[in-house]
């Protein structure tokens, strides 16, 4: 905090006045109770603010929450983080995201050169995400 940050009790506390909310959880489990789940984020989030969901998730589960977080006014953008633990360490992570133009205006993490633009559907980025984690695991076994 005493770089500027500022403590709150529940994630809903901890979002208000922002214009981006960034999860970064492991599953859509997870990033739904972020969103919806006892004091979430969601019932705090301004409208036209943005959501930028990390987690990989199944497409189908991206695409739902995004569109329970629009019902309420808010932006959604799918942008699961590729690269695991060793190009964590480089700093060279890489973001793949979709979502309307609207949410990428807004979401200064996604104009990075990391960052892929996909589809303006949610549910895209997580598609590959998902693809290429299992190559990876199907090229160790072998």
């Amino acid at each position: 905090m005493a770089e500027g940050g500022r403590g709150a009790s529940t994630p809903a506390q901890a979002v208000i006045g922002a214009d981006v909310v960034v999860s970064v959880v492991v599953n859509a489990a997870q990033t739904e109770a972020v969103l919806f789940g006892q004091e979430g984020v969601a019932e705090a989030m301004a409208e036209g603010s943005v959501f930028v969901s990390s987690s990989t998730m199944d497409p189908a589960m991206a695409r739902r929450l995004a569109k329970r977080l629009e019902a309420k006014g808010c932006l959604y953008l799918d942008a699961p983080i590729s690269g695991g633990a060793q190009r964590a360490a480089e700093g060279a992570l890489t973001i793949l995201a979709s979502g309307s133009p609207a949410a990428f205006a807004k979401a200064p993490t996604t104009r990075s050169s990391s960052s892929r633009r996909h589809s303006p559907r949610p549910g895209a980025p997580s598609t590959k995400a998902i693809s290429s984690s299992g190559l990876c695991r199907s090229t160790k076994v072998r």
